[in-house]
């Protein structure tokens, strides 16, 4: 191919865009509120409303006896309940803890399951019924009473 056969095409003048400010006008529709639908109740037939009598609410201290669910061969070692002991996952303590959960005093289960603190003292407190400061955790007879008329053995 030779220069002469090639054409340059003349160079096109470049036209600026010339942006010219155009007027819009806007129209905003305003939603109409819903119709507020009012029905009239029907009238029902007096039925007579029947209130469950009351009973006296029993008290937690003179709760009967919970069934025993424990175990034939079951024991709590009184040398095991210590207030808050290094171990946290005594039987004896939990043994402790279910039975004052079944007799309705339920602030054993604040504890940890195993663990003897605050809560399991309060609730052998409201057993006694003494203080919590001067309850013994580890008391024979009380432990004792506690688990009487279940298979649960309480030994030293």
């Amino acid at each position: 191919m030779n220069n002469d056969d090639v054409v340059t095409p003349d160079p096109q003048p470049y036209y600026e865009p010339v942006i010219e400010p155009v007027a819009v006008e806007s129209i905003v529709v305003e939603p109409e509120p819903e119709p507020a639908i009012f029905t009239t109740p029907e009238v029902v037939a007096d039925v007579p409303v029947v209130v469950p009598e009351e009973k006296p609410a029993k008290s937690k201290k003179f709760a009967a006896a919970a069934p025993d669910t424990f175990a034939d061969d079951e024991v709590v070692l009184l040398s095991s309940l210590k207030f808050e002991a290094i171990s946290r996952n005594s039987r004896s303590v939990y043994l402790v803890q279910e039975r004052l959960y079944q007799l309705g005093f339920d602030g054993g289960y604040e504890d940890q399951p195993g663990w003897l603190s605050h809560g399991t003292r309060r609730a052998l407190a409201e057993f006694c019924p003494c203080d919590e400061t001067s309850v013994r955790v580890d008391d024979a007879e009380l432990i004792k009473r506690l688990f009487a008329g279940t298979s649960v053995k309480v030994t030293d």
